[in-house]
């Protein structure tokens, strides 16, 4: 059983170096190849591996509690930001520039980020040329567990990422805390894969991250978004759902039954059986 869990197969399998050659042979002689994000599809095609099934990644959300004290203004509309500084995966700066222009017209709004990743100094760059250093604050990193859910708790909207087309662990983690998430997922892979999209603020651009914030400082007391977004977690990746899909497949591959590696848009059904 081979797990791709993101560069490993986004990346490392479509070098020429060694490690990316013994990468594709292990992927071609795995007896199935599980991959935990989305948009992996497209690189599951491009290398034509056959012998592939979507599970959502194992996550515990029900450990996702904190009493960790943060020191927030309730009188601001919260953004926290706590995505690795990575433009060419994350999009980064497309969002920091989409802020500026909001922050320059509104006051009421103040954006929470991390220091990490290595194009973070960049995104700090934009953030301190446009002035605006009242509305920003930097943490250090890393965060633990317990401060990183308290932040969750106590912020307005939570920020993922935009290039690649999945939800992050970000994404999942804010979904699961009941807030609303800004982030671009793709629409065609994901109706492919769960049969419906996420309940997310799916956007790519600066113009269209711009007007998504305006509209959710006119509408900062909507808690349907947050509502869907847990809901939608609970029904696809809860740690339930989620380990016996795994244990359907561990048992499919330890008994050396067959496992039947249909079409696109059938074997990927997040709740299907395995067959």
């Amino acid at each position: 059983i081979a797990l791709a869990t993101g560069s490993d197969l986004r990346e490392l399998a479509k070098s020429k170096t060694i490690k990316g050659i013994l990468l594709r042979m292990a992927y071609k002689k795995a007896k199935v190849i599980i991959f935990t994000d989305p948009d992996l599809i497209y690189s599951i095609k491009e290398l034509n591996l056959k012998n592939s099934l979507y599970c959502p990644p194992i996550r515990d959300f029900y450990k996702m509690n904190s009493s960790e004290k943060v020191l927030v203004n309730k009188n601001k509309f919260n953004i926290f930001y706590p995505t690795t500084h990575i433009w060419s995966v994350k999009g980064n700066e497309v969002f920091i520039k989409a802020f500026i222009q909001v922050a320059k017209k509104r006051n009421n709004i103040h954006l929470t980020l991390i220091n990490k990743g290595k194009d973070f100094k960049k995104s700090l760059k934009l953030l301190e040329d446009a002035q605006i250093r009242e509305k920003y604050t930097v943490l250090p990193n890393p965060l633990n567990q317990n401060e990183l859910v308290s932040y969750y708790q106590n912020c307005n909207v939570i920020v993922d990422q935009f290039i690649l087309g999945s939800l992050g662990s970000i994404g999942l983690e804010a979904m699961f805390m009941s807030k609303p998430v800004i982030a671009y997922v793709d629409n065609t892979i994901y109706s492919k894969i769960y049969g419906e999209n996420p309940p997310v603020l799916n956007c790519k651009t600066i113009e269209e991250i711009y007007l998504i914030l305006i509209k959710l400082l006119d509408n900062k007391n909507d808690q349907n978004i947050g509502k869907n977004a847990n809901e939608w977690i609970l029904k696809y990746h809860s740690p339930e759902m989620v380990s016996q899909k795994y244990y359907e497949i561990f048992k499919k591959v330890y008994e050396k039954n067959k496992i039947n590696f249909l079409s696109v848009g059938e074997n990927y059904k997040v709740n299907s059986n395995i067959t």
